[in-house]
């Protein structure tokens, strides 16, 4: 991380702090400290004052017990869970890198844009045993008055940073390969807001999957409709690998016709609807799975990564 140990005095106080000296390849100015001196966020490292030393620029900066990186090596069995010889991210995990998103997204929103995304600049403080996550960012470039489109352009350079980051923690931990859902976590990361990112399908229960159905059954479908067709090159049914629909699902499409309700296989939304109504109506069907939970993992098996390519295109509709 490059920061050395100093003491912060302040009329009678003396706070302990670190110090950030800026060099050749990563000069620190002025400049830098005035952008930067009065943002605050509770996953940031404070960024307190500025002097010289010599010719190089420093920082004074509020204190961290640790970096990212140490504390993932040092308990690499905990960051990550293993299911079925794949790795999905713990929740500890998940929930450091949703805190460097939050940094991420709120100086954008004050039209500041941070270039020295690294991990040597992830640094940690700890409540207790758990961490929290301490981002040092002290180079941004100032974006007031650029397009729209430049601003979009710049956003995606910094989120593609924060992937490439966490791409490279799990590879650097010989955690691979990682689970579909957990890819496609990474992949959300900068696609909408951390909100929306901390909700993701990657850590859904099965009754967070059937409320999903509910949701969906029940929005506007020329809303939802045209975006979840679009994630299908065919009708999304699952199909056999002679092409036919699987025989489940036609056994259930019979059933439901003795209840007036019929079914186009070259809809993914009637796909989707069918599956709710099996859900909603689990005692009346014959030669299904022995629970609900069994169900959804054959709609898992036949489109993995279906709840994660939805919320992609729709959300929480």
């Amino acid at each position: 991380m490059g920061l050395s140990k100093g003491v912060y005095v302040m009329g009678p106080w003396e706070i302990p702090c670190l110090i950030k000296r800026g060099d050749k390849e990563h000069p620190i100015n002025f400049q830098d400290y005035l952008l930067m001196k009065d943002f605050r966020h509770n996953n940031a490292v404070f960024i307190e004052n500025f002097f010289m030393d010599d010719d190089a620029g420093c920082l004074i900066l509020s204190n961290v017990s640790g970096s990212l990186e140490a504390c993932l090596r040092k308990n690499a069995s905990i960051a990550f869970v293993k299911e079925c010889n794949e790795y999905k991210f713990s929740s500890v995990l998940r929930g450091l890198i949703i805190e460097i998103c939050q940094v991420v997204e709120s100086l954008m929103k004050l039209d500041l844009y941070p270039r020295n995304i690294s991990m040597d600049n992830m640094c940690l403080i700890y409540n207790g045993n758990m961490p929290v996550m301490k981002v040092l960012i002290y180079d941004v470039e100032n974006t007031k008055g650029f397009s729209d489109a430049v601003k979009s352009a710049k956003s995606k350079i910094v989120y593609d940073k924060v992937k490439l980051m966490v791409n490279k923690i799990c590879e650097d931990l010989g955690r691979q390969p990682l689970h579909i859902t957990t890819k496609c976590f990474i992949d959300y990361i900068g696609g909408d807001t951390t909100s929306k990112l901390n909700r993701y399908p990657d850590v859904w229960t099965d009754e967070d999957k059937e409320w999903y159905l509910y949701c969906i059954d029940s929005a506007d479908r020329r809303r939802v409709g045209p975006p979840i067709r679009s994630l299908w090159e065919d009708s999304g049914w699952p199909k056999t690998p002679d092409g036919a629909v699987q025989p489940l699902l036609e056994r259930l499409r019979a059933e439901e016709r003795t209840y007036f309700r019929v079914y186009d296989t070259s809809d993914p939304i009637d796909y989707l609807r069918l599956a709710r109504n099996v859900i909603k109506h689990w005692v009346k069907y014959k030669g299904l799975p022995a629970d609900r939970a069994g169900f959804l993992r054959l709609l898992e098996e036949w489109t993995p990564g279906i709840w994660c390519k939805i919320y992609n295109a729709v959300g929480m509709p």
